[in-house]
């Protein structure tokens, strides 16, 4: 344990409001007959593997008629690779990721306020400082290469796991102390279908181990095998706000250090969903058809399932885990009626920030980091809307969008293993850092 006084003190509050250990899961997990029908993601994979692919395709495709022996094989590739490449053009149009309104840069009202310049000077510095990959030529494999070259990635030595009660449930939370005298601490939401071992979120408690903030990682009510008692409202919602609120006032109580919040797609959960809200309008054909059943499929079998079994909950139509197959059609079935919404719309609308001009509240200095190209959560539903001829945005949302990152990927460089997600781990600390300094320095 640290022999700082102020971090001392921090644990020491914190170990009286928790409990080394959480009561078992009432209920019992039953397994479902069969899996879940596997094609509609042998497809979307198919899919991602051509869009991912498409370069090297095409020059395979149209070597093969050019090295055949004869003329005889020839001309039937020469047909097949013409046939292949107005398929993969058709895709490319189909699944093109990109805006026309929202473009690469920094975004807010910087002239305001003291927090606003020092912000402005963080985000073009963090600009500066991306390199992207220069191999990886298109979004899906910028999403997917730090995924799976940092799978597995060992946690930070030192990292120590707390129950705090809410509501009845037990929330997890895993506590990263720094070495030093502590700035403040950092509140950390890991993606869809994760927990706090998640390769980025490891990267990150290594990021806030190393520059002064206390990483707290914080574990969704029955996410990753945790315990979990009540019914079907009790159950983890995207929509609701209760638990990280509670953990959030928690934390102030522990200490009179500043606490800040950083989330990945919130979850990964309301990203996704508000694709599938407004999928239509944006025609996002790449979110919904390529990402959508892979989502939908581990949501279904790592989560939504666990729930129905412990709680009893009976979906409507009953044969949901085989015939629901993209997010919209899961959520309408079981996200959205099991948390008392007349509708999925009614869902979506609670859980959305941008809904009914609720972006304009925000209060305390948020910040969006998003990609041009990421082909799960389009840039239009997330990006900033300062362009739109209006000036009623809030004075305390920034945002940087970059013009390659893809989804929660971001990878630097030549040798993106070696960084790691530390682009946006650095980008997010570096604004707290911002924030931070002109709290104390406020004009």
């Amino acid at each position: 344990m640290s022999t700082n006084p102020i971090t001392s003190e921090f644990w020491d509050s914190l170990c009286r409001r928790t409990v080394s250990s959480p009561p078992t899961s009432g209920g019992t997990i039953i397994r479902p007959p069969r899996l879940p029908s596997v094609m509609p993601c042998v497809v979307a994979i198919a899919g991602l593997i051509i869009e991912g692919l498409r370069p090297i395709l095409i020059v395979a495709v149209i070597s093969a008629p050019l090295l055949a022996a004869d003329h005889y094989t020839r001309r039937p590739l020469m047909l097949l690779a013409a046939s292949v490449i107005l398929v993969m053009l058709w895709m490319k149009a189909r699944y093109h990721v990109g805006s026309e309104s929202i473009h690469p840069g920094v975004y807010g009202h910087f002239t305001t306020s003291a927090v606003g310049r020092r912000v402005e000077q963080v985000l073009r510095r963090a600009l500066e400082r991306h390199h992207p990959t220069p191999y990886l030529f298109n979004a899906h494999l910028r999403t997917l290469i730090l995924h799976v070259l940092m799978y597995g990635s060992p946690p930070p030595q030192g990292l120590q796991r707390r129950w705090f009660p809410v509501e009845g449930q037990h929330i997890a939370l895993d506590v990263l102390l720094p070495k030093g005298s502590p700035k403040g601490v950092v509140l950390l939401l890991h993606g869809l279908n994760g927990d706090t071992n998640e390769p980025y979120v490891i990267d990150m408690y290594k990021a806030c181990q190393g520059r002064g903030f206390i990483g707290c990682g914080m574990l969704g009510r029955g996410l990753a095998g945790s315990p979990f008692n009540g019914g079907p409202r009790d159950t983890f919602s995207p929509g609701r706000i209760s638990d990280v609120l509670a953990v959030v006032k928690m934390l102030h109580s522990c200490t009179s250090l500043p606490v800040y919040l950083v989330g990945w797609s919130l979850g990964g959960v309301i990203a996704a969903n508000l694709v599938a809200r407004l999928w239509e309008m944006f025609d996002s054909k790449c979110a919904v058809e390529l990402w959508h059943p892979i989502l939908a499929f581990e949501l279904k079998r790592s989560l939504l399932w666990r729930m129905v079994s412990l709680t009893g909950y009976e979906p409507e139509p009953k044969d949901w885990y085989y015939t629901c197959n993209d997010l919209l059609q899961v959520e309408a079935a079981v996200g959205a009626p099991a948390h008392g919404f007349d509708s999925v719309w009614d869902y979506y609308r609670a859980m959305s920030a941008d809904d009914e001009g609720k972006c304009r509240d925000i209060a305390v200095p948020t910040l969006i980091v998003h990609a041009v190209d990421d082909p799960v959560m389009h840039v239009d539903l997330a990006g900033p809307k300062y362009d739109d001829g209006r000036d009623d945005s809030s004075q305390c949302l920034f945002a940087v969008i970059t013009s390659s990152g893809g989804h929660l990927g971001f990878p630097q460089g030549w040798t993106p293993w070696t960084t790691g997600f530390g682009w946006i781990s650095d980008t997010a600390l570096d604004f707290a850092d911002a924030v931070m300094s002109s709290d104390h320095h406020d004009d």
